[in-house]
């Protein structure tokens, strides 16, 4: 019969011993665990985050595999993806412009307004690659822009 939700004892059980087969392999977080480290050398996030400053793309391929195989990864919930995103923003950002954070947009507006004006269009071109900076977090740093391009 089960319980109210229809749940019988065992079901987990069994849900376990029918895991996902794909290429005759069982699915397991530690079998997902193990073809990430296969494919990208990653079995943490610290070595995700490793490779994010080594080997941007390498790490961008990385976040894209969990993601596409997000039922074999129930370790990494919604808030770890939204970090891993963020952190692989920043680091691009960095690489592209030396930002970081928005006091080094500032820091770039005032001596390079056409390279902070660059990395200002960068970010909202690319809105869903910068989910830390929201609507509001752009109007403030295009009203600086505009305030400079005043002076």
């Amino acid at each position: 019969m089960g319980d109210e939700y229809g749940v019988r004892p065992g079901d987990y059980v069994k849900e376990l011993e029918e895991a996902e087969t794909v290429e005759g392999k069982k699915w397991t977080k530690e079998t997902a665990q193990q073809e990430w480290f296969d494919k990208f050398q990653i079995r943490k996030t610290i070595d995700w985050q490793g490779l994010l400053e080594t080997d941007l793309e390498k790490a961008r391929n990385a976040l894209q595999y969990v993601i596409d195989n997000r039922d074999h990864f129930p370790q990494y919930d919604n808030g770890w993806m939204f970090d891993r995103k963020k952190e692989l923003s920043q680091q691009e950002w960095f690489d592209k412009f030396q930002i970081r954070k928005t006091v080094n947009w500032q820091a770039l507006l005032a001596s390079d307004i056409d390279k902070a004006r660059e990395a200002l269009q960068h970010v909202t071109n690319n809105r869903e690659h910068f989910p830390q900076y929201n609507d509001e977090w752009l109007t403030d740093r295009q009203r600086e822009l505009a305030a400079a391009e005043r002076k």
